[in-house]
């Protein structure tokens, strides 16, 4: 079993090529639009994990 990785935004922008301003807008749409985030004590983290299978997701999607 691996570790739970918790990224900030920063990180997760470092990851996927998005601005975080970006990461930030999609985090507020409802649906969610980019990786699965949550607020944790009042900043928004995302898991590492959810991250790897949202741009895999994304990967498929442009491949279809």
């Amino acid at each position: 079993m691996s570790e739970t990785r918790w990224l900030t935004r920063r990180e997760v922008a470092t990851i996927t090529g998005f601005a975080p301003k970006t990461l930030e807008n999609w985090a507020t749409m409802r649906p969610q639009k980019g990786p699965r985030c949550f607020k944790v004590s009042n900043r928004y983290r995302y898991l590492l994990e959810d991250v790897r299978v949202w741009q895999e997701k994304q990967r498929q999607r442009s491949a279809a």
